[in-house]
Protein backbone atom coordinates (compact mmCIF):
# COMPACT_ATOMS: atom_id res chain seq x y z
CA UNK A 1 0.00 0.00 0.00
CA UNK A 2 1.50 3.56 -1.19
CA UNK A 3 1.00 6.12 1.64
CA UNK A 4 2.21 9.51 2.59
CA UNK A 5 2.11 12.10 5.12
CA UNK A 6 0.21 15.24 5.52
CA UNK A 7 0.35 17.86 8.63
CA UNK A 8 -3.10 18.80 10.77
CA UNK A 9 -3.55 20.71 13.98
CA UNK A 10 -5.38 18.94 16.58
CA UNK A 11 -7.65 20.76 19.74
CA UNK A 12 -10.52 19.90 21.80
CA UNK A 13 -13.55 20.40 20.19
CA UNK A 14 -15.67 22.10 23.13
CA UNK A 15 -12.51 24.26 24.17
CA UNK A 16 -10.17 27.08 23.19
CA UNK A 17 -6.83 26.10 23.98
CA UNK A 18 -3.51 23.79 23.42
CA UNK A 19 -3.30 22.78 19.25
CA UNK A 20 -1.18 20.15 18.70
CA UNK A 21 0.33 19.99 14.77
CA UNK A 22 0.69 16.21 13.99
CA UNK A 23 2.20 14.53 10.74
CA UNK A 24 -0.50 12.18 9.67
CA UNK A 25 0.07 9.12 7.50
CA UNK A 26 -2.31 8.91 4.67
CA UNK A 27 -3.45 5.39 2.92
CA UNK A 28 -6.92 3.88 1.44
CA UNK A 29 -7.65 1.31 3.50
CA UNK A 30 -7.80 2.79 7.05
CA UNK A 31 -11.03 4.09 7.60
CA UNK A 32 -10.71 6.16 10.99
CA UNK A 33 -8.57 8.76 11.96
CA UNK A 34 -6.19 7.26 14.89
CA UNK A 35 -4.73 9.08 17.28
CA UNK A 36 -1.86 7.77 19.82
CA UNK A 37 -2.93 7.87 23.67
CA UNK A 38 -0.27 10.46 24.25
CA UNK A 39 -2.21 13.00 22.09
CA UNK A 40 -4.99 12.42 23.51
CA UNK A 41 -4.07 12.86 26.95
CA UNK A 42 -2.19 15.99 26.17
CA UNK A 43 -5.56 17.66 24.78
CA UNK A 44 -7.75 16.08 27.51
CA UNK A 45 -10.04 14.52 25.00
CA UNK A 46 -13.11 12.51 26.07
CA UNK A 47 -13.69 9.04 24.47
CA UNK A 48 -16.61 7.73 25.68
CA UNK A 49 -16.93 5.40 23.30
CA UNK A 50 -15.66 2.27 21.86
CA UNK A 51 -15.32 0.43 18.51
CA UNK A 52 -14.68 -2.78 17.28
CA UNK A 53 -12.38 -2.80 14.21
CA UNK A 54 -10.50 -5.32 12.09
CA UNK A 55 -6.70 -4.70 12.15
CA UNK A 56 -4.33 -4.82 9.02
CA UNK A 57 -3.73 -8.31 10.35
CA UNK A 58 -7.26 -9.64 10.17
CA UNK A 59 -7.62 -9.86 14.15
CA UNK A 60 -10.27 -7.74 15.51
CA UNK A 61 -9.30 -4.96 18.56
CA UNK A 62 -11.63 -2.34 20.41
CA UNK A 63 -10.52 1.19 20.87
CA UNK A 64 -11.88 3.83 22.53
CA UNK A 65 -13.53 6.73 19.98
CA UNK A 66 -14.05 10.44 20.50
CA UNK A 67 -14.47 13.44 19.23
CA UNK A 68 -11.29 16.14 18.16
CA UNK A 69 -11.28 19.49 15.81
CA UNK A 70 -8.85 18.79 12.95
CA UNK A 71 -7.39 21.59 11.05
CA UNK A 72 -6.62 20.05 7.14
CA UNK A 73 -6.50 21.75 4.45
CA UNK A 74 -7.65 25.82 4.68
CA UNK A 75 -10.60 24.22 6.73
CA UNK A 76 -11.38 23.13 10.39
CA UNK A 77 -14.41 20.71 11.59
CA UNK A 78 -14.57 17.97 14.38
CA UNK A 79 -14.67 14.42 13.66
CA UNK A 80 -14.18 11.29 15.47
CA UNK A 81 -10.81 9.55 16.12
CA UNK A 82 -9.82 5.97 17.14
CA UNK A 83 -7.18 6.49 20.76
CA UNK A 84 -4.44 3.99 19.92
CA UNK A 85 -1.48 2.85 22.12
CA UNK A 86 1.00 5.27 22.97
CA UNK A 87 3.88 5.49 20.77
CA UNK A 88 1.32 4.79 17.83
CA UNK A 89 1.42 6.76 14.00
CA UNK A 90 -1.27 9.11 13.43
CA UNK A 91 -3.31 8.26 10.87
CA UNK A 92 -6.31 9.90 8.86
CA UNK A 93 -9.21 7.88 7.56
CA UNK A 94 -11.58 7.93 4.79
CA UNK A 95 -13.98 8.92 7.59
CA UNK A 96 -12.14 12.72 8.38
CA UNK A 97 -10.99 12.49 4.40
CA UNK A 98 -14.58 12.69 3.35
CA UNK A 99 -15.72 15.26 5.96
CA UNK A 100 -12.49 17.50 4.94
CA UNK A 101 -14.03 16.19 1.02
CA UNK A 102 -10.28 15.75 0.00
CA UNK A 103 -9.34 12.23 -1.58
CA UNK A 104 -5.68 10.88 -1.29
CA UNK A 105 -3.53 11.04 -4.57
CA UNK A 106 -1.27 8.10 -3.99
CA UNK A 107 0.38 9.19 -7.28
CA UNK A 108 1.82 12.85 -6.69
CA UNK A 109 1.15 12.23 -2.73
CA UNK A 110 -0.97 14.89 -1.78
CA UNK A 111 -4.29 15.13 -0.74
CA UNK A 112 -6.63 16.35 -3.32
CA UNK A 113 -10.78 17.64 -3.69
CA UNK A 114 -12.86 14.47 -4.76
CA UNK A 115 -15.28 15.52 -7.09
CA UNK A 116 -16.81 11.74 -6.72
CA UNK A 117 -18.23 12.66 -3.77
CA UNK A 118 -22.21 11.22 -4.19
CA UNK A 119 -25.05 13.42 -2.79
CA UNK A 120 -28.22 11.74 -2.94
CA UNK A 121 -31.19 14.12 -2.73
CA UNK A 122 -34.51 12.53 -2.55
Amino acid sequence: MSTFSVQGIVSHPDRDGERVVVDFLVGTRASYMVLPVEIVEQLGLATPYERTVELATGELAVYPLGHVRLALVGEEWVTIFLAVPRGSTPRLGTVTLTHFGVAADLVNRRLVPDPNMILSIV
